[in-house]
């Protein structure tokens, strides 16, 4: 079992109301990999005021966004 899939088991497993679908959670890593970019580049838009979405939670120092939230964000972006 990934660390990712035991931190989320986690997270259901202290009670988080059911609207929260902790399955579509991911890190930054996850982000980067699916938007074909660097992590470094994510870090830069959490470090910016670009929008970025806030995270969902943060479980022993690692966030999770919600993966439609951080979707919809980048496809709003204007790119230059």
């Amino acid at each position: 079992m990934s660390s990712y899939t035991m931190r989320v088991a986690f997270v259901n497993a202290i009670g988080y109301p059911h609207h929260m679908d902790t399955t579509t959670w991911v890190r930054q890593t996850t982000i980067a990999e699916r938007l074909a970019v660097t992590r470094q580049a994510v870090g830069n838009w959490l470090e910016r005021p670009c929008g970025f979405p806030e995270p969902v939670e943060t479980i022993d120092g690692v966030r999770f966004w919600d993966w439609p939230t951080v979707q919809t964000w980048h496809a709003s972006r204007t790119h230059p």
